[in-house]
């Protein structure tokens, strides 16, 4: 299994782009001037630079949608009203000053979501990321009462403790996503290859989905629907809750308490049932069906070639 990556780095919106387009958010002269310091020079700078801190206005009970095309983000709690903040690395300044003279970084409100983005028509995902020498961090602090929705083309994001809807999608690159201890009514997750680790979920629905990186909750309460192409899979199991595990080539570990009562269907190449609880129901080396203290909400999980294991106490 691979090591689950939790890389933070954070998070920003206003307009950036030379020349400035000002969204009425940025009216301090010095971080104007060093936003045209920072896109005018000719020396590298492989340091990062705060281009933007604002106060954000977010009150509990709102929600905060942000779409970057490459950055990585992280979300903490903060006190009531939120802030924000931008920071920049520049290895190639020249390449920099292009790239901000067509990327806008704007900050609006829509009834009582805050809406950060950073668009450019004519520029893509990957001519913003593709030569390695911009790099991005957006964080965000917010009360801890707020939904999430954050889209970032290639990077990682993080999210401390947070109680509403969070949606979370990053491109087709390998960013990881890290989360604390979520309590929401939705919790989505979509990564291209990334590693996706939460510590703590309370939920009224889970759905994590990544190419081929590996899935990991430390504490679940929730119906859970989980996927990844080769990745490996480890969930324990705060209450019973029906849930659905789909991989490829990884592997599969449920860990439950010795109470819990739960349905069963499993089926990789080697599967391994809890011992000391009673099940009644079929196994074999590579499939087991039927009940587990009686029954109870179904626990699916179904890989290829990897190994299927449900137990009972800690990993």
């Amino acid at each position: 299994m691979r090591d689950t990556k939790m890389i933070i780095l954070a998070v920003g919106s206003t307009v950036i782009g030379l020349g400035l387009m000002v969204a009425s958010v940025l009216d301090d002269e010095s971080l104007v001037d060093r936003v045209k310091a920072l896109a005018t020079s000719t020396t590298p700078n492989i340091s990062y630079q705060t281009v933007l801190e604002r106060d954000l206005g977010l009150a509990p009970g709102g929600s905060l949608r942000l779409n970057v095309p490459d950055a990585d983000i992280r979300v903490t709690t903060a006190p009531a009203g939120g802030r924000l903040s931008v920071e920049i690395r520049a290895e190639d300044a020249t390449r920099a000053r292009e790239l901000f003279q067509r990327m806008q970084f704007t900050t609006t409100a829509e009834g009582n979501a805050l809406v950060v983005r950073a668009d450019d028509p004519h520029l893509d995902g990957n001519a913003w990321r593709g030569h390695g020498d911009v790099h991005v961090r957006i964080h965000v602090g917010i009360p801890n009462a707020v939904d999430l929705s954050l889209t970032t083309g290639d990077g990682d994001v993080s999210v401390g403790s947070v109680e509403g809807r969070v949606e979370i999608q990053t491109g087709d690159g390998d960013g990881d996503v890290s989360l604390g201890m979520i309590r929401a009514s939705t919790l989505m997750v979509q990564t291209g290859d990334g590693d996706i680790a939460i510590g703590g979920i309370e939920a009224e629905r889970i759905e994590l989905r990544t190419g081929d990186g590996d899935v990991a909750l430390a504490s679940a309460a929730g119906p859970i629907d989980a996927a990844t192409n080769d990745g490996d899979v480890s969930i324990q199991l705060a209450t019973a809750s029906p849930v659905s595990v789909r991989t490829g080539d990884g592997d599969i570990a449920i860990i439950v308490a010795q109470s819990l009562g739960f349905d069963l269907d499993l089926t990789g190449a080697d599967v391994s049932v809890p011992h000391g609880m009673v099940m009644e129901g079929d196994v074999t080396s590579g499939s087991a069906r039927g009940t587990v203290n009686g029954g109870g909400p179904l626990i699916k999980a179904v890989t290829g070639d990897g190994t299927v294991v449900v137990k009972v106490g800690e990993r």
